[in-house]
Order: structure tokens, then C-alpha cells, then sequence
């Protein structure tokens, strides 16, 4: 069986945080066994409309826990590689 397939959407506002969260991103989705398309945005803020319109672009939608998941990562990602967050680590 095939592994996933998934949509990486980066920021690369700080691009030596966007690589290293990019790179682990790959090699864990790689050790899974799934391939990958990679999507850059202007900013933060544009990751979820990127997202949501990825979903509009493959047949199968999401479901709400997946789209919930999603969300839920992105907002984890930006908040966590934030210089100004002092629990970003």
C-alpha cells in the first residue's frame, strides 16, 4: 500500500526556520513512506487560504477532523518558529 500523499505550505519569512522545519517535515513523511508537494506563501497568513485551496484542487475532500488537523498544524508551526515567542523552541 502506498503511503500518504501531503501538501507542505511554508512561510519562508525566516528561511533558516522554514528549511529546518521543511527538512523534518520531509524526512519524517519520507520514513512513512508518502511523497510530497511543497508550496511557499508570502506570509502566515496566507498558509490556510493555500491550504483550503489545495483541498478545492484534489478530488477527495477533507473530512472536518483532517481540516481540523491541518489548521491546528499550521498554527502550531507558525506559533512555535515565531522569534518573538519565548516557548518557540
Amino acid at each position: 500500500m502506498a503511503g500518504p500523499h501531503l501538501l507542505i505550505v511554508e512561510s519562508p519569512y525566516y528561511e533558516h526556520i522554514a528549511k529546518g522545519l521543511a527538512d523534518g517535515a520531509i524526512a519524517a513523511i519520507e520514513k512513512a513512506g508518502g511523497t510530497w508537494d511543497r508550496m511557499s506563501v508570502p506570509g502566515a497568513l496566507e498558509v490556510p487560504g493555500a491550504i483550503a485551496m489545495a483541498e478545492a484542487a484534489v478530488a477527495v475532500p477533507m473530512t472536518a477532523m483532517s481540516r481540523w488537523a491541518a489548521s491546528s498544524a499550521a498554527r502550531r508551526c507558525i506559533t512555535r518558529s515565531s522569534p518573538t515567542n519565548p516557548h518557540a523552541g
